[in-house]
C-alpha cells in the first residue's frame, strides 16, 4: 500500500487499484476530533465516543475525499457472510442493515466499513465496473467471507474472478494475534491454513495470520491480482486503532470504495 497525506488525514490506498475509475483508500486514526482513548479520526459509532465528535470525523473525510454523505452505504458488521447489494446510500434516520459483505455498480456511491483488527478486502470488477467491500475477523475468516465475496460479484454481476482485483488492508498480524484452542481447531481444517498463515507451539500456543488467509481465501475462489497491506494494526499504534492491543476500548478507522466515471 501507498501512504498518502490529505491535509491533516493520512490515509493508505492500494497501488493495483490506481489506474482504475475506482477511489478506494483505508483512513488511518490521525488527524480527527475525538479524545483518548478513541483519538482521534474514529468512525465508529457504537465504541462510547461522542457523537459530535464522530460527527465531525465523518465530516472531515468527506470533505476531503470528495464524498457526498447521501451516497455512503455502510452496515451493522456482525462477523458473518450475509451480503447486500445497493443502489443508493444509507439516510441518516435508516436504520443499519446486518451484514459483512457490500457490493455496488452504481457510481458515486460509496462503500464503508469500520475496522480495528480485523481484515478490510476491497474488490473491483474493471469489466463490469462493479465493486465489493467485505469484512472478517476469525469467524468471518472460518466462514470465508472472501470467498463469499467473490462469490457475490459473480452471482449480482456475471463477474469473472480471475478478471477482479483485490487489495486486503491492514489488520492484526501474526505475533499479536494468539487465539484459543478451540479457535484454532476451527482453522485446522481448511485447506488454505497451514504454516505459512498459522503457528502452533508447544505450551498450547496458537497464532492465526488472518490476512493471509483471506489472501489465501481469494485466490482459491480465483482472485489472481492481489495486494495484501501487510501492515499490522497492533504493531503501528501510531497510525490505526487495535482492539486486541488496546483490550476493547478503542476506536474504528474506515475503509472504503468507490466507484467514479470511467
Amino acid at each position: 500500500m501507498k501512504k498518502e497525506n490529505n491535509g491533516d488525514l493520512t490515509s493508505f490506498l492500494f497501488e493495483n487499484l490506481e489506474q482504475y475509475s475506482v477511489f478506494s483508500r483505508v483512513i488511518s486514526r490521525k488527524g480527527g476530533f475525538s479524545a483518548i482513548p478513541f483519538d482521534s479520526l474514529n468512525l465508529g459509532g457504537t465504541v462510547g465516543d461522542d457523537p459530535k465528535h464522530l460527527a465531525s470525523n465523518k465530516d472531515i473525510v468527506w470533505r476531503t475525499y470528495g464524498i457526498d454523505p447521501g451516497k455512503v452505504f455502510d452496515a451493522w458488521q456482525v462477523h458473518g457472510t450475509s451480503v447486500i447489494y445497493t443502489k443508493e446510500g444509507r439516510t441518516i434516520d435508516q436504520p443499519h442493515q446486518k451484514a459483512d459483505i457490500l457490493v455496488t455498480d452504481v457510481v458515486g456511491l460509496t462503500l464503508l466499513m469500520r475496522f480495528a483488527d480485523c481484515v478490510s478486502t476491497v474488490i473491483y470488477d474493471p469489466k463490469h465496473h462493479a465493486i465489493g467491500i467485505a469484512h472478517a475477523g476469525w469467524q468471518g475468516t472460518v466462514q470465508d467471507v472472501a470467498g463469499t465475496l467473490v462469490k457475490a460479484m459473480s452471482s449480482t454481476f456475471d463477474s469473472e474472478p480471475a478478471a477482479l482485483i483485490a487489495g486486503i488492508g491492514p489488520a492484526i498480524c501474526i505475533d499479536h494475534y494468539q487465539v484459543g484452542k478451540e479457535v484454532f481447531d476451527q482453522f485446522r481444517d481448511l485447506s488454505v491454513v497451514d504454516s505459512t498463515n498459522s503457528r502452533e507451539l508447544t505450551g498450547n500456543e496458537f497464532y492465526l495470520d488472518l490476512k493471509k488467509i483471506n489472501s489465501a481465501q481469494l485466490k482459491q475462489a480465483g482472485v489472481q491480482n492481489i495486494e495484501n497491506s501487510n501492515i499490522c494494526t497492533a504493531c503501528d499504534e501510531e497510525h490505526w486503532f487495535s482492539h486486541r492491543r488496546d483490550k476493547g476500548r478503542t476506536g474504528r478507522f474506515g475503509a472504503f470504495i468507490q466507484l467514479r466515471v470511467r
